[in-house]
């Protein structure tokens, strides 16, 4: 669901016609770096490094790597937007 929130916001942008204008696009970076920093940053890091240091999750390899990939893009993520933002 939260995925599905960041989602939208690019979708929507990209489905405008005229295409937006660069406040628009950055309006946009600036929601997405909020929605980041005030939500799924919160909880996902720590709840990634509960999963993947779960010693039901040592012998399930999916979970612990799913864990460890999902806090790794929300971090890239959000360093990837400030970059732009400046």
């Amino acid at each position: 669901m939260f995925m599905e929130e960041m989602c939208l916001l690019v979708k929507n942008l990209a489905s405008q016609t005229p295409p937006p204008s660069e406040d628009a696009v950055e309006a946009v970076f600036h929601e997405q770096f909020d929605f980041l920093n005030n939500h799924l940053m919160k909880w996902v890091p720590s709840f990634a490094a509960a999963v993947a240091n779960s010693p039901a999750a040592s012998d399930i390899v999916l979970y612990r790597s799913c864990a460890k990939l999902l806090s790794g893009f929300l971090e890239e993520e959000r360093d990837f937007i400030a970059l732009l933002l400046g």
